[in-house]
C-alpha cells in the first residue's frame, strides 16, 4: 500500500512505463520481425513502423500537454463565475476549488522521458534519425 504521495507516484510510473515500453518496444518487434518475418527495411516493415512511432511517441505528448483542455475549460468557467452575480452563489470551499491551480503530475513527466529514452536506445541503430526526434520533443515537452 502506498503511505506517501511518492510512494504512490514512483508506483504508478514504474507500472505505467512497463505497460508503454511492452506496447511501443516489445510489441513492435514482435509483430514486425517475428510474426510477419519480413525484411525490417521494406515498406510498411520494422524499420518504417519504428519512425513513425519515434514521431507520435515523441510529439503527441508535448502537444496534449500544450493545448490542455482542462485548462482552457477552467479559464472559461473562471470567466463566466467571475461575474459579480455569479459569485454571490458559492462558498468559501467552491471558490477555493475554483481558483486553484492545475494539478502538477511528476510521475507522467517521468514515464515520458523514460520512454522516449528506452525506445531510442533500442531502436537507434535502426533509426539514426530517432535521437534528433527525441530531442526536439523533450524540448518540446520541457519547455513548451
Amino acid at each position: 500500500k502506498n503511505f506517501t504521495k511518492t510512494n504512490y507516484e514512483t508506483s504508478f510510473a514504474i507500472k505505467v512505463l512497463v505497460a508503454q515500453v511492452i506496447n511501443s518496444v516489445v510489441f513492435t518487434f514482435i509483430c514486425n520481425y517475428v510474426i510477419r518475418k519480413a525484411n525490417i527495411y521494406e515498406s510498411g516493415g520494422l524499420s518504417q513502423d519504428v519512425f513513425y512511432l519515434s514521431l507520435s511517441g515523441s510529439f503527441v505528448a508535448p502537444i496534449l500537454r500544450f493545448v490542455d483542455f482542462g485548462y482552457f475549460s477552467k479559464r472559461i468557467l473562471l470567466y463566466w463565475r467571475d461575474k459579480p452575480e455569479q459569485k454571490l452563489t458559492f462558498n468559501q470551499i467552491a471558490l477555493n476549488n475554483h481558483y486553484e491551480g492545475i494539478k502538477f503530475d511528476l510521475a507522467s513527466g517521468y514515464v515520458y522521458l523514460l520512454k522516449i529514452y528506452i525506445f531510442m536506445s533500442f531502436y537507434v541503430s535502426l533509426q539514426p534519425i530517432i535521437p534528433l526526434i527525441a530531442l526536439v520533443g523533450l524540448i518540446f515537452m520541457y519547455w513548451g
